[in-house]
């Protein structure tokens, strides 16, 4: 039984493009987003004290020199899978159980540590495709500070060029791991469903990653203490998000 707000046959647009929704109205980021905390509210403490294990796994791994970044990176669709795979369970009316969370390491991990590679790989091709101009900006600016504005424009040409190489990679990688996850997709599939959902419903999940970026500044501001709220949370609005585009029957 779900308790997102959201009855499963309630969706206003039908399934035509794809194996997804699209042209989703701009609102329904808005509508993900309460479905996040509906689900957080069913379980509220087990959610913080899971997010507080994950933020403290997540610190002391990253204290490990050049491995800990790399494992995070590797591995950060296998945590997000799990997350999602926890946001299901209560979904469907089950209790929350903090063993959900490591879901991602037992189920389907082949796929989603291959999403892992995808993420770094192409993380680095956009750097080194966006450094050399971004690396002349800084360079023009040094040595000469006459052509000021011209080292700006190189820089701000590099940043342009890094946000538009990045855009595609984060639409990939947006649902990947869910489908990998809770639809049994493989990497490849999951990686071009993601993208093709993303070009499909622009304006809802723009709109939703701008909201999230926003929440997630304001959240990190006391000390931290706001991501307790803002992980669960936010991945419970994930999880309605992926729900309503992929599996709205």
């Amino acid at each position: 039984m779900s308790d997102t707000g959201m009855p499963p046959h309630s969706f206003p647009v039908p399934v035509k493009f794809g194996e997804f929704r699209h042209g989703l109205p701009s609102e329904a980021a808005l509508r993900w987003l309460a479905g996040g905390w509906r689900l957080f509210l069913q379980e509220p403490l087990l959610w913080v004290v899971a997010a507080l294990i994950f933020l403290l796994a997540w610190w002391l791994v990253s204290q490990v020199p050049l491995i800990g970044p790399i494992a995070l990176n590797l591995f950060m669709p296998a945590l997000g899978a799990g997350w999602l795979h926890a946001c299901r369970r209560v979904d469907e009316g089950g209790p929350l159980k903090l063993v959900q969370l490591t879901e991602g390491f037992r189920g389907a991990l082949r796929g989603l540590i291959m999403l892992g590679v995808a993420a770094i790989a192409s993380g680095l091709i956009v750097l080194l495709l966006a450094t050399p101009i971004l690396g002349l900006g800084v360079w023009t600016g040094a040595m000469n500070r006459g052509t000021a504005g011209a080292a700006a424009g190189s820089f701000l040409l590099g940043l342009v060029v890094l946000l538009v190489l990045a855009a595609p990679v984060l639409m990939a990688l947006w649902f990947a791991p869910a489908l990998v996850m809770l639809q049994g997709r493989g990497p490849l599939a999951a990686l071009l469903l993601s993208l093709r959902a993303w070009l499909a419903n622009p304006a809802p999940l723009g709109l939703f990653l701008v909201i999230l970026i926003a929440l997630w500044i304001f959240a990190a501001l006391p000390y931290g203490l706001g991501l307790l709220l803002f992980i669960p949370v936010a991945a419970g609005a994930h999880y309605v998000s992926f729900r309503e585009v992929f599996e709205p029957a």
